[in-house]
């Protein structure tokens, strides 16, 4: 399929995020990581907190502050991101401590569960709630909703019709393995054949979650801990004119380690900015991941997940 090489109409604005990193990295791992999100790249906004295992966040907590007043030294925005699964009460508590230890920051609720915290403070909705019609999303707008992250299962004509409808801000993942499906069980701990209370925080051996095949030695998904990802990684660069033209304002680029997130983050920028052509801009993400990884965009064109529509300029 070929596309002509005609760039986003500079009366367009939009908004490049870096959602929250959704894997277990070490805390000094994932420290530097955010130093260098914040001293050199260009993102607008960054996502912050643990969304998949509460067991997870107490290694973090020392250095999020570290890491929040860092990015803000260097204008980004912070988002806090709540549990895609509030289970009880550790989830609630450290939703509450992040709302009210910043309470100018906006918060993305992944659990509807959590709004009830909110009390229609402005807020946005995250991937780990489907919306997928115009009631859904008209009734979280009443509730305080200012954006609402779609979820990467979610078609072109369905994006079209929700960004219509919508008030606020729009956003579509753009770049990174989708979160498919979260548990209460822990996925890799039964692997290592032992339980989710004494895991051993196995998930840590596998940075970018652990690859799963098919019966036929196909590539198919990932696990990471209790979430259930894609295998391929989500690369929509050529469809960010048409999202544009939608209305879709807001574009993720989802964290992933043995990846030069510096270089993918450039790429979307420089291409949205008529810096760079599509062609060029494609080159540059594919040299930018390790040699294994696999680009997917069939969910946007309503095909398998894991299918890739190779997308050619005349």
């Amino acid at each position: 399929m070929a596309v002509k090489e005609n760039f986003i109409e500079k009366t367009q604005t939009y908004k490049l995020t870096l959602g929250p990193c959704l894997f277990n990295w070490t805390v000094n791992d994932w420290r530097d990581f955010y130093f260098m999100i914040a001293d050199e790249t260009s993102i607008d906004e960054v996502y912050i907190g643990e969304v998949v295992c509460y067991k997870r966040e107490p290694f973090f907590i020392p250095a999020i502050e570290e890491v929040v007043n860092k990015l803000n030294s260097c204008g980004k925005k912070v988002i806090f991101s709540s549990y895609y699964l509030m289970l009880g009460e550790r989830e609630f508590n450290s939703a509450k401590y992040f709302i009210e230890k910043y309470p100018n920051n906006l918060f993305e609720v992944n659990d509807v569960a959590s709004l009830e915290l909110l009390n229609n403070k402005n807020h946005i909705i995250g991937m780990g709630v489907n919306v997928y019609n115009e009631s859904t999303l008209k009734t979280l707008i009443k509730k305080g909703a200012v954006r609402v992250c779609l979820t990467g299962e979610i078609d072109r004509k369905s994006i079209k019709i929700l960004a219509e409808n919508n008030s606020g801000e729009t956003e579509v993942q753009v770049f990174g393995r989708l979160p498919l499906a979260i548990s209460t069980r822990c996925y890799h701990a039964r692997i290592h054949g032992t339980g989710k209370n004494g895991c051993g925080y196995v998930c840590e051996q596998d940075y970018n979650g652990k690859s799963l095949k098919t019966l036929d030695n196909k590539n198919f998904l990932a696990i990471n801990g209790t979430q259930t990802m894609s295998y391929s990684y989500v690369n929509l660069i050529a469809e960010l004119q048409e999202l544009i033209k939608m209305g879709v304002n807001v574009f993720r680029i989802s964290p992933h380690h043995f990846t030069n997130m510096k270089e993918v983050i450039l790429s979307f920028k420089m291409f949205l900015d008529d810096k760079i052509s599509l062609n060029e801009a494609i080159i540059k993400i594919e040299k930018s991941v390790d040699k294994d990884v696999e680009f997917s965009n069939g969910f946007y064109y309503g095909n398998a997940g894991r299918t890739y529509k190779s997308l050619t300029v005349e």
